[in-house]
């Protein structure tokens, strides 16, 4: 996984309200459980709202040569 990757996966956990503990016999993995009594939280939208198949077009540089 990217750092990228346990970025997204931390600031995920951190909208749901979910805390990450390093697992103790295996390092490298992160487990992610529900903070306290309170169980965490449902975000009105889901992600398949955020996620689009269609992306924006790429803003334009200054100075971009290959310009249309």
């Amino acid at each position: 996984m990217t750092s990228y990757g346990r970025m997204l996966v931390h600031r995920c956990a951190a909208l749901f309200q979910l805390s990450h503990h390093l697992d103790q016999a295996n390092r490298t993995c992160v487990l992610v459980s529900k903070s306290g009594t309170s169980g965490g939280r449902l975000p009105c939208t889901s992600f398949r709202e955020w996620c689009t198949s269609t992306f924006p077009p790429s803003p334009q540089r200054h100075g971009d040569t290959h310009a249309k």
